[in-house]
């Protein structure tokens, strides 16, 4: 007896179902996974920002928009309040215009000091001092400041203690050396050419040296040639002015060869006449704040999603080598084709994954000094400095026969178009080398367009 055709067609859909629900449940798993790694990634971040022993806070417009749980403590001042009022409202009114000042400087472009002290009023009336140091950022497409912040009342208070005991070890008193050899900072003094002539037990003891031996050392000998100029400058400046300088640092490098980030303050020291013989200061060691400025500024240039380097590191970059010190310079563009109708019919996350694989292409065929970067949600430029206009074509034709292979876990091939354009010897600027880039990339997409939609249609509406 034959089967009905109506029974065998039912049977296949039936089969079709069964095969369509067990690729729906592994990509259901996979994406389960794929969140579970973003989130991850998203609280490690948090964790360092709401677990940093420094105060953080981004300025915008003059107001914070966002501050770390350790600024709450250290201002004062509930998070209603603090984000709801321009910055310097709480600053002591003798430090505003001064704030004011370096913060609008710093947004317009024009030089400016990175770290500086201020006074801060608390909630409850009491004054703090404060230092913070600032970076120029883009904070949702629009200019801010980045700011580290920690409290060094204390500090303040053992350089007013120290004031006291130079002007009495001056005179001859000995008991005053105890403060110095109690403090975890680094207390120095040197004379006119940077020659050790007092510091304390920490000094050696951070330096690796013994007493005699850092007795008479020249500072230049324990800092880098490049720090070392830094230094000088700052005496200078210093010597000149009679202004005490605090904020700056640098690293100094101990008898084993280690390099410490330190931050220093240095002030003019006279004799009994006021005659100018030296210079004396204070030190302490910065490596967690340099640490967790590292890891905000990874996270300020990087894409999250694949990890090569985002717009704003691009921009930077292309900013650099506008100089025409890296000509040859060549750009490539790329763009995914059909990311949209994968997001459309198989979700973001399968999305998500195409746009790794293409990072990760990218980053294979290109070399370790060019930047490669994700500028837009399914597009991606290059950056090639030293790079001519033969090599730039090799490199594009190996990239496009790279393309077209099924990705894992998504079932697409990893199709782009691209384009690239080269300055050989000056003569136009990188925008207008990217423009043409960008111009050619979408000559090869319209002209690929149909192939790549029938390839993509192929594999994304399989039955």
């Amino acid at each position: 007896m034959k089967k009905d055709s109506t029974d065998t067609e039912s049977t296949e859909e039936i089969s079709v179902l069964k095969t369509e629900i067990a690729t729906l449940k592994k990509a259901e798993v996979e994406s389960r996974a794929l969140i579970d790694a973003i989130r991850k990634n998203e609280e490690r971040y948090r964790l360092i920002f709401e677990s940093a022993s420094e105060g953080i806070m981004v300025i915008q417009n003059e107001v914070i928009v966002l501050a770390n749980p350790t600024l709450l403590r250290t201002a004062g001042i509930p998070i209603e309040d603090l984000l709801s009022k321009p910055f310097y409202h709480f600053v002591h009114p003798d430090d505003r215009p001064i704030i004011r000042d370096r913060y609008r400087k710093r947004l317009s472009g024009e030089p400016v000091e990175t770290g500086y002290d201020f006074r801060f009023v608390r909630a409850d009336g009491t004054v703090r001092w404060l230092q913070i140091t600032s970076r120029l950022i883009t904070w949702e497409n629009k200019p801010a400041s980045l700011n580290f912040v920690i409290d060094v009342t204390k500090r303040k208070i053992v350089e007013q203690q120290l004031e006291s005991a130079i002007r009495y070890l001056q005179a001859g008193e000995e008991r005053y050396k105890t403060i110095l050899n109690t403090m975890q900072e680094a207390f120095y003094e040197v004379d006119l050419k940077g020659n050790f002539t007092f510091f304390n037990v920490t000094t050696s003891i951070n330096l690796g040296y013994s007493h005699e031996e850092v007795t008479g050392m020249n500072f230049r000998n324990i800092v880098s040639e490049e720090d070392a100029e830094k230094i000088m400058k700052t005496y200078n400046e210093v010597y000149r002015t009679g202004r005490p300088v605090t904020g700056f640092d640098f690293e100094i490098i101990t008898r084993d060869g280690r390099k410490i980030p330190v931050e220093a303050s240095v002030a003019l020291k006279r004799d009994a006449s006021g005659q100018a013989v030296g210079f004396t200061g204070v030190t302490r060691d910065i490596t967690d704040r340099k640490k967790a400025e590292e890891k905000l500024r990874y996270i300020s240039i990087h894409d999250p999603l694949t990890g090569v380097h985002n717009r704003l590191m691009f921009e930077e970059e292309l900013e650099r080598m506008e100089s025409g010190r890296f000509d040859p310079v060549a750009i490539v563009v790329c763009d995914l084709d059909g990311l949209k109708a994968l997001n459309d019919t198989r979700g973001h996350v399968a999305g998500d994954k195409l746009i790794i694989a293409a990072a990760n292409l990218l980053k294979g065929h290109f070399r370790s000094s060019d930047v490669v970067a994700r500028i837009g949600g399914d597009e991606f430029a290059v950056l090639m400095p030293h790079c001519d206009p033969m090599s730039i074509e090799s490199i594009c034709n190996r990239l496009r026969q790279s393309t077209g292979k099924i990705v894992d876990g998504v079932g697409v091939p990893l199709l782009m178009s691209l384009g690239y354009a080269v300055r050989a010897n000056g003569g136009r600027s990188l925008q207008d080398v990217l423009s043409e880039a960008d111009k050619r990339m979408y000559l090869e997409k319209d002209k690929n367009r149909s192939v790549a939609k029938r390839l993509l249609e192929s594999h994304l509406f399989v039955k």
